[in-house]
């Protein structure tokens, strides 16, 4: 009997056996009406979506433009600023103008100074004698210069500090008749002694297009307590431009953040950003930048016309879904029937047809299913004992690994754990909830290289830290060796946190060479420098050039200083010579840096038992230290004296430096920490080096058989102290007689 006959039989009781439901709807309804249902809200959230996404990339464009805007702003602001002060030092500087001040020659000084302010476009320039009173005024008008009187110079504080001679320049603002101006004072200088002052004056109206760059961008300036001073709006009330007390602080004290914001005006709406009004060095205010918001218009039109096109292609999606199934149900009831069969039992149920379309081969791969069941069934219990003997094989190799195994099944359950896995995560309860039991739901199923028959990576290695230690893992696919098939999944571990630790201090040396390379040369002489500026310049590339040598020598000789070491290469050595030669060393560095290094020998006569070259290392890099941390001007004393019980030798290394704070105190041994140190102003000092001048000194110290203590205080400078063994003036030479009975030992040994 064929396959049809057989189908044939049983079809009539399988179709009576699965009757139609009261409740059964046609799946035409059940699929066309919530597809159009889908397609309109996907059109919705479509809409939203793709109108927000243009909304954002206008509003970032906007943004960009405005950032643009204000850095453009900004450089125009210290542009403006060199050029007024380079004009007021023309003035302060001009031959005749500080003996007219001492003589009190109005009509002479006005013939001298009023050319350069007419060249210079000032709208102010006032000339003052050096107790701040004012001698003569000039003030631009539109018909020239004019003289005037009455500026009240003692009134402004940045006046006073430039007479003071506590800067050499200073702005700052002042109201007059005419509205605010910015002013920047200068002395004026016969010789050495400051005789009068210069202050030049601009409107702020002139500051502002100066500054402004272009007409669609408008500024507004504020004084520091938040007072609107000017804005280029022309139909804008002072109150619609008010800035909050919070804005204000985050542009004058937020270095790293400026704010925006985003206003409506009555001439538009705008976003606005706010940027300290710097002048001279000195923040005076806060400049805002407007630029006009074009979003709501863009967004709208963008909006209306995506919900006409999303609308009409749901409709038209929908009734073409529609149609298309209602042709394909048609044979989809031939499959349903033969599928009923197979549910009843039917093996040899079949609906013969051919894969020309989706249907076609949806009932072509039913027949198949049907012909290869019975097959599987089969062959099912053998693959299953198959299964388990390569499971029990490949248990034993995976227990064999010395490095952490894991391995899991395919529904993420551990199925073993081998002792050196144990022993880096505690348990099966900590891999649960550590980042390794998410590692094999990451990893790509793209089989890798081979690691053992049947296993093949899985992507890359990972590092995952875990409870302070950094294992290096590798997920990796079982599979079947019979039909390649994956059956499960395996994790090899292995603790790595040595090699990542050894690798982080690596980079972070070469990080500070590289630096320690770049900044001596990175630095600019400008132009017109003066002699103290050049040798400041010389002595910093010198000093890095000589840290660079110093540090390629400790690269190389670190690894060697060790205590076996350090013993066979030990003989008597006069500590008075050794210090000398430490001073005559380090004498030019010092000089250098403008300091006093002083030599202090209260005990002569004192030997110690040591490799010398490494001593000079040692103590060289206490030295390089101490002159590093002192300002130009102090000391650096080199002490040596004997203990009470004439035993060691007392080293002390003192100097008048930025000292170590409390913070610092506990690392200073740390290899490659270098702290954080300041100068008594409380700025960060940046010098050279890697972090390895008191770790190198220590080692070199204690192998030597001594001790080192530092002892500190901020801003008052360090001590370093150490001791070493004294010895005998003569060192006797037993080095060979050693190697010797050594040798005769170790051949004894062998022989053994």
């Amino acid at each position: 009997m064929s396959s049809n006959q057989r189908y044939a039989n049983v079809r009539p009781n399988v179709l009576n056996q699965f009757a139609r439901a009261r409740n059964f709807r046609s799946l035409r309804w059940r699929m066309a009406l919530p597809l159009l249902l889908i397609v309109l809200v996907f059109a919705m959230f479509a809409t939203y979506a793709v109108s927000d996404a243009i909304t954002r990339g206008l509003r970032q464009t906007q943004m960009d433009r405005l950032l643009l805007s204000t850095r453009a702003v900004d450089e125009r602001a210290v542009a403006f600023g060199d050029s007024q002060r380079r004009e007021l030092t023309r003035v302060a500087y001009t031959e005749g103008v500080p003996e007219a001040i001492l003589t009190a020659n109005n009509p002479k000084l006005q013939s001298l100074v009023q050319p350069l302010a007419v060249a210079a476009k000032f709208d102010y320039l006032i000339i003052g004698t050096s107790d701040a009173r004012e001698l003569i005024g000039l003030q631009r008008t539109a018909s020239g210069y004019g003289a005037t009187q009455g500026a009240a110079l003692k009134a402004l504080p940045f006046v006073t500090d430039v007479l003071g001679g506590r800067l050499h320049f200073m702005s700052g603002i002042a109201h007059t008749d005419r509205g605010y101006v910015l002013m920047t004072a200068s002395p004026i200088k016969k010789g050495e002694t400051i005789v009068g002052v210069a202050v030049s004056g601009m409107l702020l109206e002139n500051v502002a297009a100066a500054m402004r760059g272009s007409n669609i961008t408008n500024l507004a300036f504020y004084g520091p307590n938040g007072e609107l001073l000017y804005s280029t709006f022309a139909h804008e009330t002072n109150d619609s431009l008010n800035v909050s007390a919070v804005t204000l602080k985050q542009a004058l004290y937020t270095a790293d953040q400026v704010p925006l914001l985003s206003l409506g005006l009555a001439s538009g709406s705008y976003y606005a950003a706010y940027v300290p009004f710097i002048v001279e060095s000195t923040p005076i205010g806060v400049t805002a930048v407007f630029e006009p918001n074009g979003l709501l218009v863009a967004s709208e039109s963008s909006r209306n016309l995506l919900s006409l096109s999303l609308s009409a292609i749901a409709g038209i999606v929908t009734l073409s879904a529609f149609g298309l199934m209602t042709l394909g149900l048609r044979r989809l009831a031939n499959v349903n029937a033969v599928a009923r069969a197979l549910a009843s039992g039917n093996r040899f149920a079949r609906t013969e047809m051919k894969a020309t379309d989706e249907i076609g081969e949806l009932g072509h791969t039913l027949d198949l299913y049907a012909r290869r069941v019975q097959k599987q069934q089969d062959s099912l219990e053998l693959s299953l004992r198959q299964q388990r003997r390569e499971t029990t094989r490949l248990g034993a190799v995976l227990e064999s690994i010395p490095d952490g195994v894991i391995v899991q099944d395919l529904d993420g359950r551990v199925i073993l754990m081998n002792p050196p896995a144990l022993s880096l995560l505690g348990s099966q309860r900590a891999f649960r909830s550590s980042p390794l039991n998410e590692l094999t739901a990451i990893v790509t199923d793209t089989l890798g290289a081979a690691l053992a028959p049947g296993i093949y990576t899985l992507g890359d290695p990972q590092r995952v830290p875990m409870d302070g230690k950094m294992l290096h893992a590798q997920a990796a696919a079982v599979l079947s060796i019979t039909e390649k098939r994956r059956i499960g999944t395996v994790i090899v571990l292995r603790d790595i946190t040595e090699d990542v630790r050894r690798e982080q201090e690596r980079e972070a040396m070469l990080m500070d060479l590289a630096r320690d390379v770049r900044s001596p040369l990175e630095q600019k002489m400008p132009a017109g420098s003066t002699e103290d500026a050049l040798k400041s310049f010389i002595r910093e590339v010198n000093r890095n050039a000589i840290a660079l040598q110093r540090m390629i020598g400790e690269i190389r000789d670190l690894a060697t200083t060790d205590s076996n070491r350090v013993k066979a290469g030990q003989r008597a050595l006069p500590v008075e010579p050794l210090l000398w030669n430490l001073a005559r060393e380090w004498q030019p560095v010092a000089q250098s840096s403008a300091l006093e290094l002083h030599l202090m020998i209260l005990r002569r006569g004192l030997h110690v038992l040591g490799d010398e070259r490494r001593l000079r290392w040692g103590i060289g890099n206490l030295i390089d230290n101490a002159i590093k941390y002192t300002p130009a001007g102090g000391h650096v004393t080199l002490m040596l004296c004997a203990d009470e019980d004439e035993s060691n030798a007392q080293f002390s290394i003192r100097d008048t430096g930025v000292g170590i704070s409390q913070d610092d105190m506990p690392h200073i041994f740390t290899r490659f920490y270098r702290g954080k140190p300041t100068d008594s102003a409380g700025r960060p000092l940046s010098t050279p080096g890697t972090g390895q001048g008191l770790f190198i000194a220590q080692r070199v110290i204690e192998a030597h058989g001594g001790t080192l203590g530092v002892s500190s205080e901020p801003t008052a400078g360090t001590e370093v102290t150490f001791a070493l063994p004294l010895t005998a003036d003569v060192t006797l030479d037993v080095s060979s007689h050693t190697n010797t009975r050594e040798a005769a030992l170790h051949e004894n040994h062998r022989e053994a």
